[in-house]
């Protein structure tokens, strides 16, 4: 009797000569049966191609036929339901269930009665997982058939009536194949017993090669957690002494293989008890490194013990994603630059998606990559733009919204518009102040669709009002030409028709899935342009078409059919730079598929990334029976560890990317640091959180620049409005004046009418105000521009109760003008040799006092300091400042503030030679030398966007990692915000 053949290794390179030899250099007939190659993976199959195809003894694949484990059972046992048959039969059922057929659905009655409709199918996704899990490893099948104990017994019977259950098929034998089939399982690390029993039983009448990779020569199955010793510990209620007389026989065990290994360890147990001929061909490193030392422990369970720290294992921290990716770049170029070459290094995340973006831009320069496996959902243009299709109802046909999906780049291509049209459209939108829905009666529609029940009757801002306008002015043949045009009729018309279209097509229907997939590949061809992409949505809807078949009684929403196609393309990959065979290779961490490479670097280590979790955990029946995500993501970093062959890099972020509090790394991390030993930590590498590789950030900073810039000679003119301008946004003068560089935000379109009037209309309102003018039109469009204007009168009247409160004349109120063609000429002073003219309009002057439109604050003392000075110089002396936004009199220190004049142009004129972070707000932590509270200063000036400290400037430099840090600014600004404002803001604050 035949048998199958075991060979185990601890390195893929060992197992593909053993297949080599089978494969090529056995005495076969040439008319023999092609052998068939399972792998787990795609890239494991990629890897072996790549191999033969490099063997100058071979130099061609050709002969053999490469199948995945799954395809390969459909070929030798039958069809098995995958996992989306398995979710749309659980539905189905699901729908049928009643509480008076079987007491024992209540529990899934209940639980469905309080969700909506992605509940179900969430709950239905999870269950359809756990019921493959079932129908693998599941032992008591039988009696479920029998008596049911529980309703996903029941619901598990219920499904599986019309397939065969995974278990009972692989138990069937296999007699149909050719005499001389030989079948090649190559790299796999786990099989689950029903999948290894039915190709121990093929080996009998076939033959059959299984080449595993093996982490450990010695028996190590008897190996226990220290979470199973705990629980051991507790049940016998073991004394102190009997627990550490336990816990010296456990000192052999490799912690790592003990509380990592499960997956190993059940194979190993597998093969144990088959009995089947074991090939070892275990290979032990020679090299003295961290690294080697590590991977001898756990093929010899010898433990070495001094281990020295050297880079053969790195751990990386980094404080983002982008930044970890900057931070790999950086590492892997060291490594080439020894003469590691880029194909034989190999990085893997948890997953790519968050990657996606930073990769391409990071790695374009020096290092050349390619991505394989990369999820197709999430970058897919035509699934893309048809979930875009049918969120607009939630979106409520918003102009932001309809703007978008014109901007998408297969939607523009299709309408055959180009730049200037959607510019066009966009600055249509803008003008005639078009927000949301179609038209009344479609408003209304979405507005019941939220479960509003009142209707609206405003029709003001709908997309029919705003076309009909832009009509009148093309017949009447008013307003602005460029805004429309003769030569625009077209593309309005084309527009409006553009819009009826869509709201005929995207109206809610229930259909079959038959015409859910002949709808989505209708609409794709009539809204969208052809891309490369485009096969495979076709695909999954084709797909969906193909599972009518088992389905057809039963019909599905809008929701459930896009749940389906999403599903379907999850399920697939692509790979970016595929041919580019020499370069870094990025993928997921999957089971089973670790390649051998000089580097491995493993991203995204953290807690709550991976290991990944099973979601539903408390539904699964084999919870602790059957291996998890977490025993497999366990497994595969003992694989990366055995895989690296020179150096094994760990990245993890310290915080998180969406609320930036402390996260820890991965417990398999720390489980690394032990085994290292206890100067693990030392080897950790913390990044900043900024790179200094593209721009430093030093060009801002005091140290690299000359100490101060004279005046050019001619004479200078200052305004007092621009000096309170520069003392209140230092950088942004620095931006405009020096750098020329306006950073200004993008004007966005809305779908509201705003609360507030824009600066440049409250500016004018108050103009009108004070003339005694009525408010233009535009003021009275909206119902809070009003509240606006109305508000400018309150503050009006509040001023005059202030002054009244204050025993204040408001005929004792003046203004005092400097200027050439004024009464009172312009102060006139020479700042190194160069003669300066102050100018400007001094408001609120009082006798003995000073009245400023300001609040107390720091933004309000720095904008009141060059009007201090310029009184005192013009020998008139205020003893007190009343702040008239919040009524706060102050007394004037006795100080001669004209002598600041001097520091302050010193300041003004080396400001335009380097940035000044001297803002209002931070300047209170600046004088008191305080890092901590200017730090979060900082974080409140960059967050705030409706502050006083708020500038797009300081937020653009943020956003470019080149702020200094709270130490610098102190260092660099101290002395100066000391002598300049120190005494105001001790004396106020």
């Amino acid at each position: 009797m035949n048998l199958a053949t075991v060979y185990l290794s601890n390195q893929l390179e060992k197992l593909h000569e053993e297949l080599k030899t089978h494969l090529f250099f056995e005495k076969n007939s040439p008319f023999q049966t092609p052998p068939l190659i399972l792998t787990p993976t795609s890239a494991v199959e990629e890897w072996v191609r790549l191999r033969l195809a490099e063997d100058k003894k071979i130099g061609v694949v050709i002969g053999f036929t490469f199948l995945s484990l799954h395809t390969a059972l459909e070929n030798l046992v039958g069809h098995t339901p995958t996992l989306l048959e398995l979710l749309l039969a659980i539905v189905a059922e699901m729908r049928l269930i009643t509480e008076k057929e079987n007491p024992l659905w209540e529990p899934l009655l209940s639980y469905l009665e309080k969700g909506d409709l992605k509940r179900r199918w969430s709950f239905a996704k999870q269950l359809a997982i756990c019921f493959q899990k079932y129908a693998l490893y599941g032992k008591e099948l039988a009696s479920w058939k029998k008596e049911p104990k529980n309703w996903q017994e029941a619901l598990f019977v219920k499904v599986f009536q019309k397939w065969k259950i995974a278990s009972e098929a692989l138990a069937s034998p296999i007699t149909h194949l050719p005499e001389d089939s030989s079948l090649h399982l190559f790299g796999f690390s786990h099989l689950s017993a029903p999948h290894f029993h039915f190709f121990q039983k093929m080996g009998e009448n076939y033959k059959v090669y299984i080449y595993q990779l093996s982490l450990c020569k010695e028996f190590w199955s008897d190996f226990r957690s220290d979470r199973a010793i705990e629980r051991f510990f507790t049940k016998k209620k073991l004394s102190q002494e009997e627990k550490i007389q336990w816990e010296e026989l456990l000192e052999e065990r490799n912690p790592l293989l003990a509380n990592l290994g499960m997956v190993g360890k059940e194979q190993a147990i597998l093969l144990e008890d088959s009995n089947l001929p074991l090939i070892e061909s275990y290979v032990e490193r020679e090299e003295i490194t961290l690294l080697s030392h590590i991977q001898k422990e756990l093929l010899t369970l010898e433990t070495v013990a001094e281990k020295e720290l050297d880079d053969s294992i790195q751990f990386h921290v980094s404080t983002t994603p982008h930044r970890e990716i900057e931070n790999l770049y950086e590492t892997l170029l060291s490594f080439t630059q020894k003469g590691i070459p880029p194909k034989d290094i190999l990085v893997m995340a948890h997953s790519l998606t968050p990657y996606l973006p930073f990769i391409p831009a990071v790695f374009s320069n020096q290092i050349p990559f390619r991505m394989i496996d990369v999820p197709i959902a999430p970058q897919n243009p035509h699934m893309k733009g048809l979930l875009y299709l049918f969120s607009l109802n939630q979106k409520r046909w918003s102009a932001p919204a309809i703007l978008e999906l014109f901007s998408m780049p297969l939607f523009c291509k299709k309408m055959s518009w180009d730049a200037d049209d959607l510019h066009l459209i966009r600055t249509w939108i803008m003008k005639t102040g078009i927000r949301w829905g179609l038209d009344l009666d479609h408003r209304n529609v979405l507005l019941s669709q939220k479960h509003c029940q009142k209707k609206t009757f405003d029709a003001c801002g709908t997309w029919l009002q705003g076309i009909d306008a832009l009509i009148g002015l093309l017949a009447t043949g008013e307003g602005d030409k460029k805004l429309i045009h003769y030569s625009h009729s077209e593309l309005l018309s084309d527009l409006w028709q553009l819009l009826l279209s869509l709201k005929e097509d995207l109206s809610p229907k229930t259909r079959s899935l038959l015409d859910w997939g002949a709808y989505f590949k209708t609409l794709e061809e009539k809204y969208f342009s052809f891309s490369d992409e485009r096969e495979a949505f076709l695909a999954d809807c084709d797909s969906l078409i193909f599972l009518h078949k088992n389905f057809s009684a039963n019909l599905y929403c809008l929701q459930e059919a896009l749940f389906l196609l999403e599903e379907l393309l999850t399920k697939k990959s692509s790979s970016i730079n595929p041919h580019q065979l020499g370069a870094v290779r990025f993928c997921p961490m999957l089971p089973m598929r670790m390649l051998p490479a000089k580097v491995v670097c493993l991203l995204g280590m953290n807690e709550e990334s991976f290991p990944h979790k099973d979601s539903l955990q408390s539904l699964d029946l084999l919870k602790g029976k059957a291996p998890s995500s977490k025993d497999f993501g366990r497994y595969l970093l003992l694989e990366a560890i055995v895989s690296a062959r020179e150096a094994l890099i760990i990245s993890y972020l310290s915080h998180s990317p969406q609320d930036h509090s402390e996260i820890r790394p991965s417990h398999l991390v720390e489980a690394l640091f032990a085994a290292i030993g206890p100067h693990a930590e030392e080897s950790k590498i913390v990044h900043p959180p900024f790179s200094l590789r593209p721009i430093s950030q030093s060009v801002f900073l005091d140290k690299n620049l000359p100490t101060s810039q004279s005046p050019p000679l001619i004479a200078q003119w200052i305004d007092l409005a621009d000096l309170k301008r520069f003392l209140q946004y230092p950088l942004r003068h620095y931006f405009h004046h020096t750098l020329h560089l306006f950073v200004r935000p993008e004007e966005s379109l809305s779908e509201e009418e705003d609360f507030v009037l824009s600066p440049l209309h409250l500016a004018q309102t108050r103009l009108q105000l004070l003339q005694g003018m009525q408010l233009n039109a535009r003021a009275e469009d909206a119902f809070f521009q009003k509240v606006s204007s109305l508000r400018l009168k309150s503050q009006e009247k509040n001023f005059l109760s202030l002054l009244e409160e204050q025993s204040i004349p408001k005929e004792l109120v003046s203004s005092l003008e400097l200027s050439p063609y004024r009464a009172s000429a312009p102060l006139e002073r020479v700042h190194q040799g160069t003669p300066l003219f102050f100018t400007g309009k001094i408001e609120g002057v009082l006798p003995d006092g000073l009245i400023a439109m300001e609040k107390k604050d720091p933004q309000g003392i720095v904008r009141a300091l060059p009007t201090l000075i310029y009184l005192d110089a013009l020998k008139k002396e205020p003893k007190w400042v009343l702040f008239a936004r919040d009524g706060e009199r102050k007394e004037i220190p006795a100080m001669p503030f004209h002598l600041l004049l001097e520091p302050l142009m010193e300041y003004y004129f080396k400001s335009f030679m380097e940035p000044s972070f001297l803002i209002p707000a931070w300047i209170p932590a600046i004088l008191k030398k305080d890092p901590i509270k200017l730090k979060k200063a900082m974080e409140s000036s960059l967050s705030d966007r409706f502050g006083k400290s708020y500038d797009h400037e300081l937020l653009w430099m943020h956003q470019h990692h080149l702020l200094p840090s709270p130490e610098e600014i102190i260092e660099k600004e101290g002395e100066k915000a000391q002598k300049i404002l120190g005494e105001l803001f001790h004396a106020w604050l």
